[in-house]
């Protein structure tokens, strides 16, 4: 990032002769190039980079990366689409293509995202990052084995990565394998306690298990976690996190038994702002779920909700984890990570009509990471992806 910053310093210094303006426009590299600069701020100030018409190239698909960095932060994903593109026209790279990749991710359209993330490979060294990304792509496919694969070559390559160990879990937890699931979803909390996301998908698995205590208490740390510090990384869907954990929970407390707290959170799922396919697929989960705790005439299943057929945990599944959503286990986040789990099979209430499309995951919603990544697009340092 820093090449970048200098660069960009460098080429537009002729341009900033008029002292009312010379301090605003010197600002303008560093606004759009930092990660930590607020979306609007980003996407502006690369607006008006691109405006000046002063780079081509490289340069230029760089700053057309960086504004698709700040589409991405607002949830934005046609126009992440619209500038991955034009960066990709200009100058083919493994963080365009990943970064494109993530927002077909988030979008659902799997196929074409790992088409993106097949091209990433190609255009340099196999990364982790992008073995995970691909991943999530092919788990919201719903082709756990190839996911699975995907996320042993991203462990290989980085064996710290709490997202990749909780993706693989997912996948596990899908095929059936709640314990193989239940024991990386647990390293995945051990290697980072801080993350939300985590304990909402073991919430499904606690679920899964029948277990609703520790269900709901894995559910309430995640809400309290994802309050008390919101995922800044730029690849996790906003809000993607606390609509898979009160979605998460709320499965919980209905299948106990206690439809007034499942009520609360269904309706604190459906008042936040879903921008991704995953938090939107939980949003639907809960509002048929709500349909059915608040209807008299509707008998309500007191025992847990068991996953439909085999296919019970991923959390975003379109994110590949980023928000959960009812079908293997409520999707989450990366980017975009919660599931919800079960809809498809209740003792006393008609099965949903699409429980796979209903799951939807919160955690590795295809991210770009590392400076490798970046190195190609002119920077030596790439936004954390939120795997």
């Amino acid at each position: 990032m820093r090449r970048l910053l200098v660069a960009l310093s460098l080429l537009l210094a002729p341009l900033w002769s008029a002292p009312c303006s010379a301090q605003a426009r010197s600002q303008l590299g560093p606004l759009c190039t930092t990660e930590a600069t607020p979306a609007d701020q980003m996407v502006d100030a690369c607006s008006k980079i691109i405006a000046l018409k002063v780079f081509k190239g490289e340069q230029l698909a760089t700053v057309y990366f960086w504004r698709a960095v700040g589409w991405n932060k607002k949830g934005d994903y046609a126009r992440v689409i619209a500038d991955t593109t034009e960066a990709i026209r200009l100058r083919p790279s493994q963080a365009v293509y990943s970064l494109r990749g993530s927002a077909y991710y988030d979008k659902g359209d799997y196929d074409i995202a790992i088409a993106d993330f097949d091209d990433a490979l190609k255009l340099g060294p196999p990364d982790g990052i992008m073995f995970h990304n691909r991943g999530n792509a092919w788990r919201g496919k719903g082709d756990y084995a190839k996911a699975i694969a995907d996320y042993d070559m991203s462990i290989k390559a980085d064996p710290r990565s709490a997202f990749s160990f909780q993706n693989r879990g997912i996948a596990k937890g899908a095929l059936g394998d709640l314990d193989g699931a239940l024991s990386d979803i647990n390293q995945a909390i051990r290697l980072d306690p801080t993350l939300p996301q985590p304990l909402i998908n073991r919430t499904a698995i606690w679920r899964a298990k029948n277990d609703l205590d520790r269900a709901i208490a894995d559910g309430s740390e995640a809400i309290r976690l994802a309050k008390e510090k919101p995922p800044v990384n730029i690849m996790t869907p906003p809000n993607s996190v606390l609509i898979s954990a009160y979605t998460h929970r709320a499965l919980a407390y209905e299948a106990k038994g206690d439809y007034a707290r499942a009520k609360n959170d269904y309706n604190a799922t459906l008042a936040i702002v879903a921008s991704d396919a995953g938090s939107k697929a939980n949003q639907a989960t809960a509002k048929v779920r709500l349909s059915l705790v608040t209807d008299p005439a509707v008998p309500i299943p007191r025992d847990a909700p068991a996953p439909s057929g085999q296919q019970q945990t991923t959390p975003t599944q379109q994110q590949g984890n980023a928000a959960p959503a009812p079908s293997p286990v409520p999707a989450t986040p990366g980017k975009r990570m919660a599931l919800v789990i079960g809809n498809g099979a209740y003792a006393h209430v008609k099965a949903l009509p699409n429980p796979p499309n209903d799951a939807r995951a919160p955690s590795p919603r295809a991210c770009v990471t590392s400076a490798s990544l970046y190195r190609r697009a002119s920077i030596s340092t790439a936004p954390r992806c939120r795997r």
